[in-house]
């Protein structure tokens, strides 16, 4: 039974304890069992004297226990502002995402090129001229260098890598990259500038390897999970996407007809030199040969016993990824396109390939696309 307590001194309690409190002091002690410790104002909000009313309403009131509570009350609502904003940032994070990507898009759509029909191809790529790109002279260099390119492009490619619903649109210049892909809206936009034909056609199959590595995520990621890290240093150690979309580049730079990275007759040493840059490059080597026209190559037999034995005991996951790719062969030979995918599934495919890419920023990316994640699949 516990003692009650009045201001001033209490004596001992029942079970042998001694409690005392002033209340004009603002202290409370308390002895039990000849243990002695004092409690300062606020232990009354903690319950510590409900037993003793008018000792309580003497110590829980003043300004300084107001300004105490005004305290506690004005950082609980400052922690739960905090964790509002940071969970709408959470969950609205695809949306915004999906925002400035869309906006990206726009600009390139209002910046492509134009082709005017009426123009003839031309014996060699004219570079757009000056800077102002709204003027004549601006526009119709580019679509000089478009017409000409197009003219010279290898059909090859449209029968190597499906392209996306969202097309692919042509720019005269981009700052500090020759392509983008946008796995979100199934396109991708190459710079044609100044460059050979054969370097333009890189560019191409290397973004729509981008789109490969998007929509046959599975596949791409059982590959990439058994090829060898790039070098420190190299284009391809960016990022895993980057290291999918070279390893397609250096197999087309490699069997290319109208390519001039590497002469025929030093295919092997290319191969070879392209496997230590670009690890991997050897499985696409064995894709692409798989095309009756890339085939044709005059050391084929030769390159495809090199890349079966770079490829090693990993050669089922390769074969995995041509059959996603056949599996959208049409019976004229062309690839039907990945299409614009939802916004559920994109959400997904990006939580998938973080998970993917590993490290502390990889899983901060895919807990951070999870509550969208899992609203998405709730309403469908």
């Amino acid at each position: 039974m516990a003692a009650r307590i009045t201001p001033g001194t209490t004596r001992a309690s029942l079970d042998g304890s001694m409690q005392s409190g002033r209340v004009g002091g603002g202290r409370y002690t308390r002895v039990t069992n000849g243990q002695t410790r004092n409690l300062p104002e606020k232990a009354a909000l903690r319950g510590e004297l409900d037993h003793c009313p008018r000792m309580a309403s003497g110590l829980t009131s003043g300004p300084r226990l107001d300004i105490l509570q005004q305290g506690r009350t004005e950082m609980h609502r400052l922690r739960l502002l905090v964790r509002t904003v940071l969970l709408m940032s959470v969950i609205c994070a695809p949306a915004i995402v999906v925002a400035l990507d869309q906006r990206r898009w726009a600009y390139f759509e209002r910046n492509a090129i134009q082709l005017d029909p009426n123009i003839l191809p031309v014996p060699a790529m004219i570079s757009p001229q000056g800077t102002d790109a709204s003027s004549d002279q601006y526009q119709r260099g580019a679509q000089v260098t478009l017409a000409r390119y197009l003219t010279l492009r290898s059909p090859i490619i449209d029968e190597l890598l499906p392209a996306g619903a969202g097309g692919t649109l042509y720019v005269p210049r981009l700052d500090n990259a020759t392509g983008y892909a946008f796995a979100r809206s199934a396109a991708i936009v190459v710079a044609i500038g100044s460059t050979a034909p054969s370097t333009v056609e890189s560019t191409e199959v290397h973004e729509r390897a981008h789109l490969l590595h998007a929509y046959a995520g599975a596949e791409a990621r059982a590959v990439l999970a058994t090829v060898a890290s790039p070098p420190k240093g190299a284009y391809a150690a960016k990022n895993v996407g980057e290291h999918f979309a070279e390893m397609a580049r250096s197999a087309w730079d490699l069997l290319a007809p109208t390519g001039d990275a590497c002469p025929p007759t030093l295919a092997i040493e290319c191969l070879q030199a392209f496997e230590r840059t670009v690890p991997g490059t050897a499985g696409f080597v064995l894709l692409f040969l798989r095309h009756t026209h890339l085939a044709q190559h005059p050391r084929a037999s030769e390159l495809r016993v090199a890349a079966a034995k770079l490829v090693g005991e990993d050669a089922a996951k390769w074969a995995a990824l041509g059959t996603a790719i056949e599996k959208r062969r049409r019976t004229d030979g062309q690839l039907e396109q990945w299409p614009v995918p939802t916004l559920r599934d994109w959400v997904e495919q990006h939580r998938a390939r973080a998970r993917a890419e590993g490290g502390a920023w990889g899983h901060f990316q895919a807990l951070a696309y999870w509550p969208s994640a899992m609203l998405l699949r709730v309403v469908g």
